[in-house]
């Protein structure tokens, strides 16, 4: 008998959930995990790295929008989110036929869920094949689509990721599954990762110390971090964060508020950001709105994060001022949450009105990551929300 634990996020302010259950009908295991000590691997003495070769390239929406990658299944292209957030891969539970292996319980960051397990179908990411897939996780991940604004089919998780060298250049909007780091990538970042688990780095919170991150890539809310309650109600205690806000989430077990929080410095490897801003989930995490200030390397076979300065390396902090959530529902940008106390209350924005425009970016051709990034804009913003058969015009005041 062993155990094995599915943690599968989906956000977009999004969701996490962690899946775990008694593999009595499951398929063998993969490989075993890389020994202790996880710590990068270097190449022999005086070698010059190996140049990497380009395994596939997919081009994917820049900035720090969803990380969409195609996956062939049954003859048909579907999109399919890189998430290194997710310890095994999930497949939307409408695309799959044939009886569950298993049924298996597992919670998210707001409460409990329920997954089953299937055979993995025959697929393809590009040319790779799905080695190293032994199951997959079968969920209706249609919050997540709502959530997102993308007709996303699945989550690429570890169990895929864990023995590729995977880098995302996000101002040039493309990813690349290389055959290794290669050289020019930066200083390597000690990377704790065993495929099939989400991969972990340490960095320093200014007052609380050293704290360990998930590198959570489906993890997609503007601001890009979170931390857990007891650090960051002890950084609130001492004064060093300073809440500025609610983050509105939806996870696969509901739709919850949490306090956003502004700190004085993080520092992960040779990066160092002021005044980072992080909400409150149960682990702490980097997301890809803050990887997406990189050209970033996930090296999972030697245990190595790589952080490249990209163009957004010394942008100031962002996260969503508006007090309002977004959801792609029929195709409309619905204002689906509005905090009491937020600017889109104050400017009379209501839960269930469809955002028309916000700051120039219209519907349609902004999809909901141009909304998001419009809504966590300092200073006035214009909106037009559309409330029954009629549109009106708001002006929300997001402070400095």
């Amino acid at each position: 008998m062993f155990a094995r634990v599915w943690t599968v996020a989906l956000v977009a302010a999004a969701a996490a959930v962690a899946l775990a259950g008694p593999p009595s009908t499951l398929p063998p295991p993969a490989p075993p995990p890389i020994p202790e000590p996880l710590a990068p691997t270097p190449p022999p003495k005086d070698a010059p790295p190996p140049e990497p070769v380009v395994l596939e390239r997919f081009t994917v929406p820049k900035g720090g929008d969803a990380f969409l990658v195609p996956v062939t299944m049954a003859g048909k292209q579907r999109l399919f989110l890189l998430d290194t957030g997710c310890s095994h891969t999930v497949v939307d539970s409408a695309l799959l036929a044939g009886p569950a292996l298993d049924v298996v319980a597992g919670n998210t960051p707001d409460g409990a869920v329920e997954g089953r397990v299937f055979a993995p179908p025959k697929a393809s990411v590009g040319e790779l094949g799905f080695e190293g897939v032994g199951a997959v996780i079968g969920f209706d991940l249609r919050p997540m689509r709502e959530a997102l604004g993308h007709p996303i089919d699945g989550l690429l998780g570890m169990d895929f990721l864990g023995r590729r060298v995977v880098r995302a250049d996000f101002d040039r909007g493309e990813v690349l599954f290389l055959s290794a780091a290669g050289p020019g990538c930066g200083d390597p970042i000690p990377m704790r990762s065993r495929r099939g688990e989400v991969p972990k780095v340490r960095g320093t919170v200014a007052g609380a110390g050293e704290v360990e991150f998930d590198l959570d890539t489906g993890f997609g809310a503007v601001h890009g971090a979170s931390l857990d309650p007891a650090t960051f109600e002890a950084l609130r205690r001492a004064d060093a964060l300073r809440v500025i806000g609610v983050h509105h989430s939806r996870s696969a077990a509901g739709d919850t508020a949490r306090p956003l929080g502004r700190a004085a410095k993080l520092t992960v490897g040779p990066a160092t950001f002021p005044d980072p801003v992080f909400d409150v989930s149960r682990r702490p995490l980097l997301g890809i709105n803050f990887l997406a200030r990189f050209v970033v390397t996930f090296d999972f076979p030697a245990n190595a994060l790589y952080l490249k300065a990209g163009a957004g390396a010394a942008g100031p902090a962002k996260w969503n001022r508006s007090g309002v959530r977004l959801l792609l529902r029929g195709g409309a940008a619905v204002l689906q949450a509005v905090s009491p106390d937020g600017p889109g209350a104050k400017a009379g924005v209501a839960a269930g009105d469809v955002l028309v425009s916000a700051g120039g970016a219209k519907a349609g051709a902004a999809g909901l990551y141009q909304f998001r990034e419009a809504l966590a804009a300092p200073g006035k913003l214009t909106v037009v929300v559309r409330r029954g058969d009629a549109d009106h015009t708001l002006t929300l005041d997001n402070g400095p």
